[in-house]
């Protein structure tokens, strides 16, 4: 591994060959390729030589843990068995997923009948002063074009909105459609830095300025990036209805509603008996916790 001629014969090495050995154990030219995926490590007999290192240092140590008895360890057992779970969960929601592809067709259906979940619409970042009268507004306008006042002072001195002296007339993103139709329609016509209006809305006579704008995704679904989100989508529903029906087929579930409320409500009462005596044993805590509640836990 030590000779730059022998990068070139990675095509025809044999995965089972045996490129160093520790305490008699081999260690195969598989296990060390696989920590050279990327093609620089893979092109560089350093990077190489540090990849057999860190392999030989890592199968010392769990060789000396072993030694040590440290699988037996109860926090390690813990760990272990929490992660074969996940392990076990993501093995069984990958064959899920493959199970549950939807084909072409699914996803159109189901991104016609989504759309509006999916959709993002396009957003604009608004400036926004508001008058009482149109010909307010048309005179503050002219003064904003001529540059002879700001939009921000503008807001501050003059908008009947409540709160514009302080927020000087931002009100950040808004989406297209979720306004008035006459206020809407002005501010998505415009480019970033145009001022529009004046338009009536029941608030008043709007001047509209638009700070930025970011445009509709997932609103094609011929765009990737739309098909994807619709795939996942779909097959996250898919998911849900499937352990939905393992619950009300295969795993009953019954929760009794009384017992887990009390059961929280007796921490919530332990943490604040603990802030307000300082530290106590956890026996003393729920003594004190039962004289206030005036009874025992519910039977389990």
């Amino acid at each position: 591994m030590r000779s730059q001629e022998g990068i070139h014969d990675d095509p025809v090495r044999d995965d089972a060959e045996v490129v160093a050995e520790i305490d008699g154990q081999p260690i195969l030219w598989r296990e060390v390729k696989a920590r050279l995926s990327h093609p620089v490590a893979a092109s560089s007999v350093d990077r190489r030589i540090d990849a057999l290192d860190d392999m030989l240092d890592r199968r010392i140590r769990i060789a000396k843990a072993r030694a040590e008895g440290l699988e037996q360890d109860p926090g390690y057992l813990r760990a272990f068995n929490e992660f074969r779970k996940v392990r076990l969960i993501n093995l069984h929601r990958s064959r899920l997923v493959e199970q549950l592809e939807p084909s072409d067709e699914e996803i159109r259906a189901y991104y016609k009948e989504n759309r509006e979940r999916i959709w993002v619409p396009e957003q604009c970042k608004l400036h926004v002063v508001v008058l009482k009268t149109r010909e307010e507004a048309d005179a503050i306008k002219q003064m904003v074009e001529a540059g002879t006042i700001t939009m921000y002072k503008a807001a501050q001195e003059h908008s009947i909105i409540p709160a514009s002296d302080k927020t000087l007339g931002q009100i950040g993103w808004v989406s297209q459609g979720s306004g008035f139709e006459g206020l809407d329609e002005l501010a998505f016509s415009l480019g970033p830095g145009e001022i529009g209006g004046p338009v009536e809305t029941p608030n008043g006579w709007h001047l509209v300025q638009v700070q930025d704008v970011e445009e509709a995704v997932y609103d094609d679904i011929e765009d990737k990036r739309t098909w994807r989100m619709a795939r996942r989508m779909m097959i996250k529903a898919r998911l849900n209805e499937y352990v939905i029906g393992l619950r009300e087929k295969s795993f009953p579930v019954e929760v009794y509603d009384d017992r887990l409320s009390y059961h929280m409500q007796k921490e919530i009462d332990w943490y604040k008996i603990k802030e307000e005596t300082g530290t106590q044993p956890p026996e003393k805590v729920y003594e004190d916790i039962d004289k206030l509640r005036g009874g025992g836990a519910p039977s389990l």
